[in-house]
């Protein structure tokens, strides 16, 4: 079950690589450097380095505040909120908040891409051909894994979107043409390949649209619900604002053709950045009106901008050097 207001994560951050997700069908073996992407949501719980991570823009931000002392890093803090206050009237509007994060998880989305494109250009050589790419996908199976069926039927499918992500076909992906592969919304050929296997996978019952109830069973026939029960009676209502509001423009039960059913791909970045920013107000926002001063950031640099003991421990090493 989800613990987000998101896609299904289960299908759609392996398959369709959503805003945060990392690769799908990495290596159990580059598990440890696919972690330094933390994801809003980590079993069940928020992860606080997503907080820092998401507001800050992205990972390699967010070392870089690492590496500064407390007043350093509320120096350049300061900064960081005088841009996203729009309109200068000093508060941060919950609407100047999503917008930030919002273009913030784009960022983290291509830094995502790029560090995955990197891991998969075995030889360095700034592009990735199809032994890499294959290797990197599929390279830690084993051969009877190889021989499933539903593995056999995605390895078609990540063939299919690696020849229309080659844009100029060379036989190799460069960086810019990988996030075709990352992002299938990247480019209409990888969106419309993307898409059907999604749909496929998730059309239950081969009708050719995909009702509320596929859409929370993310493909498994054989997940259940039990929409009568008043304590799933939340989590249900929420993802089906989610739902209506995303696919079922009609409200009609369905999410049918392309206009509909394509934000099953596409990254869902305001959903997820409206998530933060009212988690963020929730946590920062001391006299409860709803938006965040100057102030009520700062005095938050654990949340904002990494670890108080981080910062403090830099600070202390400097002085005594």
């Amino acid at each position: 079950m989800r613990a987000m207001a998101s896609f299904p994560s289960t299908m759609i951050l392996c398959l369709a690589s959503m805003a945060m997700s990392t690769a799908a069908n990495v290596h159990p073996e580059n598990v440890q450097h696919i972690k330094m992407f933390p994801q809003h949501y980590s079993g069940g719980s928020h992860d606080p380095e997503f907080d820092h991570t998401a507001f800050l823009g992205g990972i390699k931000a967010a070392e870089e505040f690492e590496e500064l002392h407390e007043p350093q890093a509320k120096e350049k803090l300061a900064k960081i909120i005088h841009g996203v206050d729009y309109n200068k009237n000093g508060v941060i509007e919950k609407e100047e908040l999503v917008a930030h994060l919002r273009e913030n998880l784009r960022k983290i989305d291509v830094e995502a891409a790029e560090f995955q494109f990197g891991e998969a250009d075995e030889d360095s050589n700034g592009m990735v051909d199809q032994a890499e790419y294959q290797e990197y996908n599929f390279g830690y199976m084993k051969d009877y894994e190889k021989e499933e069926p539903d593995t056999i039927e995605y390895m078609k499918h990540s063939q299919k979107m690696f020849v229309a992500a080659d844009r100029d076909k060379d036989g190799s992906l460069s960086k810019h043409e990988y996030l075709s592969v990352h992002n299938p919304s990247n480019s209409q050929e990888t969106e419309k390949i993307e898409l059907d296997y999604i749909v496929k996978s998730m059309d239950l019952n081969n009708d050719s649209a995909i009702s509320f109830e596929e859409w929370l069973r993310e493909g498994d026939p054989e997940t259940t619900f039990d929409f009568d029960d008043p304590e799933e009676k939340t989590f249900f209502d929420e993802e089906r604002v989610i739902f209506e509001e995303e696919m079922d423009h009609n409200r009609d039960g369905y999410a049918r053709g392309f206009q509909e059913m394509v934000n099953l791909i596409r990254p869902q970045y305001h959903f997820e950045a409206k998530d933060e920013a009212d988690h963020l107000i929730e946590l920062a926002d001391m006299n409860t009106d709803d938006q965040l001063s100057y102030q009520e950031i700062l005095d938050r640099l654990d949340i904002f901008a990494g670890s108080i003991e981080t910062h403090k421990g830099v600070y202390h090493h400097e002085d005594e050097l």
